[in-house]
């Protein structure tokens, strides 16, 4: 039984490792997953949302700034491709 109820995210990406230390925690509700990474420099979000009637899955970023404002970067959407 999962007692912290959240999901666990880590990034493996081009940015070095400093970036891929910290890790997003984040917690279901519906088809979507908000993803929050307690950065150094600041915090960033990154949603997951599962579109049930199309099948891709989405992924919205969004950065805060030094003001406490959210920015909203551009959003990707992943979808499967099949292979031969």
């Amino acid at each position: 039984m999962n007692l912290s109820e959240r999901y666990v995210v880590h990034w493996i990406d081009v940015f070095g490792g400093r970036f891929s230390e910290t890790l997003g925690y984040g917690k279901r509700v519906g088809n979507e997953i908000d993803f929050i990474f307690e950065y150094p420099d600041g915090p960033f979000r990154t949603n997951f949302i599962w579109n049930a009637t199309r099948g891709p899955m989405a992924l919205a970023d969004d950065a805060e700034n030094t003001s406490g404002q959210w920015t909203t970067l551009p959003n990707l959407t992943l979808s499967q491709t099949e292979r031969d």
